[in-house]
């Protein structure tokens, strides 16, 4: 997902972790972070206040981080 400031989140497949790149590519300090889930989290949506919602890929789980994760 984009946040409202120009950042990418992605997340790491199979690894649990959610990574944030600045707009100029750079991984911000402090991540990755965790998350909760089955491992296998598959997509980020960003809110316009830069909430992110990473969704588990069975489907059981939704963890919400904040802009500093």
């Amino acid at each position: 997902g984009i946040g409202p400031d120009g950042s990418i989140w992605v997340t790491q497949f199979d690894l649990n972790q959610v990574l944030k790149f600045d707009p100029s590519g750079a991984i911000v300090p402090g991540f990755p972070k965790p998350v909760a889930g089955d491992g296998r989290n598959r997509s980020v949506a960003i809110t316009n206040d830069g909430h992110a919602w990473v969704d588990g890929s069975l489907g059981r789980t939704v963890t919400r981080l904040d802009a500093n994760g």
